[in-house]
């Protein structure tokens, strides 16, 4: 399981004033470094602008599930940040013994230097910060 952040809604009902979206969803929740996939720059993707993110979608450039033993889906995006190529495959191998590993692979390409972040979402409850 790819853990992500997405959106503060799910669990602690008590927390959450009943079950409402936490005001965290309209702030981090909001934000590409809630979510498990590269940042550039410590920017949003589309500079946090949603509606112009509602605009784009990834190009799909091969995806396998056909063999239980070796999964595999690969898409990309010229559209997140303006001058640079993000790429994502994502290979999910049955091992001996039953059990599986995921393989989640970064590329990204720029004619400019970037930073690139990629975060590791604690797996468990934010309930607040």
């Amino acid at each position: 399981m790819l853990t992500d952040y997405g959106s503060a809604r799910f669990v602690g009902v008590e927390q959450k004033y009943g079950g409402r979206y936490l005001p965290e969803n309209d702030k981090y929740a909001a934000q590409t470094i809630a979510h498990n996939t590269i940042v550039v720059d410590e920017t949003s993707h589309f500079d946090g602008k949603e509606k112009e993110a509602e605009k784009y979608h990834a190009d799909k450039l091969f995806s396998d599930i056909s063999r239980p033993g070796v999964q595999v889906v690969a898409a990309k995006t010229d559209q997140a940040y303006k001058g640079t190529r993000l790429k994502r495959t994502v290979y999910m191998l049955q091992l001996p013994g039953g059990k599986k590993l995921v393989a989640d692979i970064f590329n990204t390409y720029s004619a400019e230097q970037h930073q690139y972040d990629l975060p590791f979402q604690y797996h468990g409850l934010l309930i607040s910060t």
